[in-house]
């Protein structure tokens, strides 16, 4: 038997003889010490990451053991974590949602495919023949991993495989099978694709693809592996170059071995080889387009393109005309009182222009990524409360210089440790009150007042950031001036002495120094009208449709029917790179067309084209990037409350993310500021489970001693219920009954049990009165046989006493054909009989004609 299957005395925290900050820190460190990661807070897991792989824990022998209810206590695990959201949603009809959270490098991406990966293997043990599109929808659930992880996730100095967006998965079932999944995203951090801290890389589906494409796709997009891109590595000298070939080398089988992983998830999900194409075309484009470079021209003391080989390669990739692309990155065009104002950028603004324009595009790509994984795996269902959210966002981060980007990820981890209050602190003090119990002096850290800090209206640090970026001649300095006169008073926030674009936030993980300098830039996320309509007059369909004015960005942030309806709008605009040259099965493409020499000048614009920008730069004036958050973030919240929640809480054992080190003060720290000692407390003192008493009665109404007599008095109905089980502990308000899991695992075993004794007594009916019929049956047989063989006889009797010996050969004819007669007679009543027989049988199934009967036998 695998070890990992075996109770221990202290699986729970709340069973703790001495409960204590120093009895829970030994008992976690020493099943971690003993590769026993998992531990319960009641209804609650604790997951420390181990930092290295253990098969055996999740082995098939594993998985298998929480594939179904068992009476017996489990060992603490994401699997029964999985197993228990499961069938709540079964047994309740609540939608569910698993909360995964910890810090950055603590597991959650982990813990969530896991999580994911048992769901779908139980709703499957559930329902064996189901299948979706003669494909099995959950290998294709279990494919969305691969494909977001290679598109959205990268390495940190914290963790080799971060999540740099968030992401809700919700999981669809009907009757308890799998019928479906979709994905929301929020905030990728698209700055990463130009630019990151030391240490840190890109995105990982740029190196699978420098490392994993083949021969002839590498020469079409002209990506070799031992070529510096200035987009994928940080610094630019010499050595650093030198350096990062020899790392190259040394990551790229593991990078070939993830491309071959992804590309076939990628299909496996349902896109097509041409929307690949297109795909890792523009991916490939984004590549080069780092390496444009710009110099100043003394003449024009403007921009010009350095290398114009490589824009015409980017411009290739991206199907526009290499001529107007180098315009629209060293000229910008201005409309003011219908006349065009043409001005030559600089080179930071040339530079600046080049990375928005990799960053949009890299950012919708993945956008519609997401819409086509949508409209692969979703579907229409009946109920939508029959789903299974699991929600894995980004960990609470503290890098050297934290910017707008870690301003968000901080509030979004604010807004999880709230929503963890809620659920187990201020909504249990609340019930206590309403039910008219004695409500028990909790304490607890509210983190409230430093969410109003971020979203108070008006106020609040992203309104205050919204009316400064569009405020003339705002700075970050006059951003955190008028940051710090706001909330100057308030205990969570402080400005830095040093640095006047310096402030601290008092977060419930610790204090953080946050840099203004990028924030309103940030905000703002510019894209210029000039690079957009270039970018709009590709040739090719894919980047047709990415810019193309229908498409609508931002949809994947929400499941509400006007996010799915542009959801589909984008999806239905004509997609696909059928017209170019497919990226991975030619063998050669014209990529380096010539470009002039000397500095472009651009050409006059349509006023239609300049009104159309205007049009779209005052539609879309207050639509920031602090504001889009901030409604993705309500939205999220506001469907996570309509849920029944399950929390795993993953915890990093170290700093360093070595395998066996354990901090005890590092992991105490983690796991005071997420609530988990809290939650000991209050878990072992108070009740998590408060039903309806008629929800009560529905799930447990068989355990009552008067099961078959209508239910007057709910109250005592439950309290009846509740006599069957040992021990007290519960308590009785006026609308619900407050219980601890204990009672309701009591009580699941009791329903398992009575079920499992009506099913054996129905099967002794069903024989009962099965053999009952085969007996009347076999009697009605029996004497139906009886009755022709005397025919048979009485009429062989009367042929002998009428028979006369013939002696000559006539008279033997005759008698043989007398005889055959007979014969023949004797089967066709033989035959009448049974049909007959039938007949009887067939009548006395009717319940019409057995009334009849038995008024006849009555008369």
């Amino acid at each position: 038997m695998n070890r990992y299957l075996k109770r221990r005395d202290d699986d729970d925290l709340c069973g703790l003889a001495e409960l204590t900050e120093e009895t829970i820190m030994e008992s976690v460190e020493r099943r971690f010490n003993e590769t026993v990661i998992y531990t319960n807070v009641s209804d609650m897991l604790i997951a420390v990451n181990p930092c290295h792989p253990i098969p055996s824990l999740y082995e098939k022998e594993v998985s298998f053991n929480y594939l179904r209810y068992s009476e017996r206590k489990d060992p603490p695990h994401v699997f029964a974590m999985a197993r228990k959201c499961y069938l709540d949603l079964r047994e309740s009809g609540q939608p569910q949602v698993c909360v995964v959270s910890g810090e950055s490098g603590a597991g959650k991406t982990e813990s969530t495919k896991l999580f994911v990966k048992q769901i779908l293997s139980i709703a499957r043990d559930s329902h064996p023949t189901r299948t979706i599109h003669r494909t099995d929808m959950a290998t294709r659930i279990n494919q969305i991993n691969p494909v977001l992880e290679a598109f959205g996730n990268a390495k940190t100095t914290l963790n080799p495989n971060s999540s740099r967006f968030g992401k809700y998965l919700q999981l669809q079932f009907k009757d308890g099978a799998i019928v479906g999944a979709t994905v929301s995203q929020y905030l990728l951090e698209k700055a990463r694709v130009v630019h990151r801290s030391e240490g840190e890389e890109n995105f990982h589906v740029f190196y699978y693809l420098l490392h994993g494409l083949p021969p002839h796709s590498v020469q079409t997009l002209k990506l070799y592996a031992k070529d510096y891109h200035n987009f994928l590595y940080n610094g630019e000298s010499t050595d650093d170059a030198n350096h990062i070939s020899t790392t190259t080398q040394y990551q790229a089988t593991t990078f070939s071995t993830q491309f071959k992983v992804m590309l076939q998830a990628l299909f496996n999900v349902g896109f097509t080889t041409d929307e690949l194409n297109a795909i890792f075309k523009l991916v490939a484009a984004i590549i080069h387009c780092g390496d444009i470079r710009f110099s100043l021209n003394p003449s024009s003391d403007t921009a010009v393109v350095e290398n114009p080989e490589i824009c015409a390669l980017v411009a290739s990739l991206l199907g526009v005309d290499p001529v107007l692309l180098e315009l629209a990155l060293t000229y910008t065009i201005t409309v003011m009182r219908g006349e065009e104002i043409k001005r030559g950028c600089s080179v930071k603004a040339a530079e600046d222009r080049r990375n928005t324009m990799a960053k949009e595009v890299y950012s919708r790509v993945f956008e519609w990524i997401v819409i086509r994984i949508n409209e692969q795996l979703s579907t229409e269902i009946e109920d939508k409360k029959q789903t299974i959210g699991v929600l894995d966002i980004f960990g609470f981060e503290n890098m050297a210089v934290n910017s707008f980007e870690q301003c968000c990820i901080n509030l979004a981890n604010e807004q999880l440790q709230h929503y963890f209050n809620q659920n187990v602190f201020e909504w249990e003090i609340k019930q206590y009150q309403e039910e008219g119990l004695n409500t028990q002096h909790f304490t607890y850290t509210d983190n409230l007042p430093i969410i109003n800090l971020f979203l108070k209206r008006h106020d609040g640090l992203f309104d205050l950031l919204v009316a400064e970026s569009f405020y003339p001649g705002a700075t970050a300095a006059t951003f955190t001036q008028k940051l710090t006169e706001t909330w100057k008073d308030s205990d969570f926030y402080s400005a830095s002495k040093i640095d006047k674009t310096r402030f601290i936030i008092r977060h419930f993980a610790g204090d953080i120094e946050y840099t203004a300098d990028e924030f309103l830039i940030k905000n703002r996320d510019p894209f210029p009208e000039d690079v957009r309509d270039a970018l709009n007059q590709s040739d090719v369909e894919f980047m047709q449709t990415l810019f193309s004015p229908k498409f609508q960005v931002n949809t994947t942030t929400n499941f509400d029917n006007q996010s799915i309806r542009m959801q589909r709008l984008n999806a239905s605009i004509k997609r696909g790179d059928t017209a170019t040259t497919s990226a991975i099965s030619s063998t050669t493409s014209s990529t380096t067309s010539s470009a002039p020499s000397s500095p472009v000048q651009p050409k006059r614009r349509s006023k239609a084209t300049s009104d159309r920008r205007c049009r779209s730069l005052n539609k879309g004036k207050r639509n920031t990037l602090a504001l889009s958050f901030k409604n993705s973030l309500g939205a999220l919240m506001k469907r996570m409350l309509q849920c029944q929640p399950v929390f795993i809480r993953c915890v990093k054992p170290n700093r360093f993310g070595q395998s066996g080190l354990f901090e005890r003060e590092f992991v105490r720290k983690q796991l005071q500021y997420t609530g988990v000692m809290e939650a000991v407390r209050i878990r072992t003192e108070g009740f998590p489970l408060r039903p309806k008493y008629n929800e009560f009665i529905r799930r447990f109404g068989t355990l009552r001693i008067n099961g078959h007599r209508a239910v007057i008095d709910e109250r005592a109905c439950v309290r009846d219920i509740l006599s069957r089980i040992k021990g007290e502990g519960y308590k009785l308000g006026k609308t619900r009954v407050f219980l601890k899991s204990s009672h309701i695992d009591s009580l699941t075993v009791l329903v398992h049990r009575r079920v499992a004794h009506v099913v054996k007594v129905q099967a002794c009916v069903r024989r009962f009165i099965q053999k009952c019929r085969y007996k009347k049956l076999m009697k009605i047989a029996g004497q139906q046989n009886h009755a022709m063989r005397s025919f048979l006889a009485m009429i062989e009797i009367r042929d002998c006493s009428g028979q006369v010996r013939c002696t000559d050969m006539e008279g033997q004819r005759k008698f043989h054909l007398r005889e055959q007669k007979k014969q023949q007679l004797a089967m066709q009543i033989a035959a009448l009989a049974v049909e007959q027989n039938a007949r009887r049988q067939s009548s006395s199934t009717s319940p019409v004609i057995q009334h009849q009967q038995q008024k006849q036998k009555q008369k």
